[in-house]
C-alpha cells in the first residue's frame, strides 16, 4: 500500500516505518457555533470520534502503526489488559478481527455500570477472550506466560501507549497542519485533548514541533 499519510510525505526516508490504514482520514474539524458565541471566541474541534466507523477515538491512530508491526512479524494473537469494561480492550478487538486476528483481555473487575455491561456485550458480540484476574500480579503472570507459551501472540500495551502508538498524533499533527494550510480551518492559539497515559499529548507535542 503506498504510504501517503502527512507525516511520510514530509518526511519519505520514515517509511521503512511500519503502517497500515485504518483511520478514516483526514477527520473532519467543525466549528461549535452555540460555544463560540457564548464564550466569544471561535471554538473549533477535531472530530476523532470518526476515525473509524465501527470505534472511533483516540486508539484506531495508534493502531494504523501498532497493526503494522504486529502483521509484520506475522502475529496472530493480541494480548492486552484493562478492566471488564475497557474501551481500549474494545478498540482493540474491532480492530483485530478486521485482520482476522484473535484478542486475548487480561481484565480485572470495576463496578458494573451500564457502560461496562455494554462494553462487556460489544466484547462477546466482536470475539473477544476474556481472562477474568484476582489482582494485578496474578494478571501479569497470566500474560508472560501466554506470551511464552503462545509464540504467535503479541502483547498491546494500555491504551496502546507505546513509541509505535505515539507516531499516530505524531501525524495527527501534520493532518491538521494540511487542513490549516487549505484554510479548512484557521491557525488554532491553543490545543485542548483528553488525556489518559499522555501519549496522545506526546505525539501531538512532537507533531506540532516538527510540522
Amino acid at each position: 500500500m503506498v504510504k501517503e499519510i502527512p507525516l511520510f510525505k514530509k518526511y519519505p526516508k520514515l517509511t521503512n516505518i511500519p503502517w497500515v490504514s485504518i483511520i478514516v482520514s483526514p477527520t473532519p474539524v467543525h466549528k461549535m457555533g452555540q460555544t463560540s458565541k457564548t464564550l466569544k471566541r471561535d471554538i473549533w474541534v477535531k472530530r476523532d470520534d470518526l476515525t473509524h466507523t465501527i470505534y472511533g477515538g483516540n486508539k484506531p491512530r495508534k493502531y494504523e502503526f501498532v497493526f503494522a508491526d504486529i502483521l509484520k512479524k506475522g502475529k496472530k494473537t493480541i494480548v492486552t489488559l484493562g478492566s471488564i469494561g475497557t474501551n481500549h480492550g474494545l478498540a482493540t478487538t474491532v480492530t483485530a478481527r478486521d485482520f482476522g486476528l484473535s484478542t486475548h483481555l487480561f481484565v480485572l473487575e470495576q463496578p458494573l455500570s451500564e457502560g461496562v455491561r455494554e462494553n462487556l456485550l460489544c466484547h462477546h458480540f466482536f470475539g473477544a477472550k476474556l481472562h477474568l484476574m484476582r489482582n494485578p500480579f496474578h494478571r501479569k503472570l497470566a500474560m508472560k506466560i501466554k506470551l511464552i507459551l503462545d509464540r504467535s501472540s503479541y502483547f498491546v500495551t494500555l491504551g496502546a501507549s507505546s513509541p509505535l502508538g505515539t507516531l499516530g498524533f505524531v501525524n495527527a499533527a501534520f493532518e491538521l497542519k494540511e487542513q490549516i494550510e487549505k484554510k479548512i480551518i484557521p491557525e488554532p492559539d491553543k490545543l485542548f485533548v483528553t488525556v489518559g497515559s499522555l501519549a496522545t499529548c506526546a505525539g501531538l507535542v512532537l507533531g506540532l514541533e516538527l510540522a
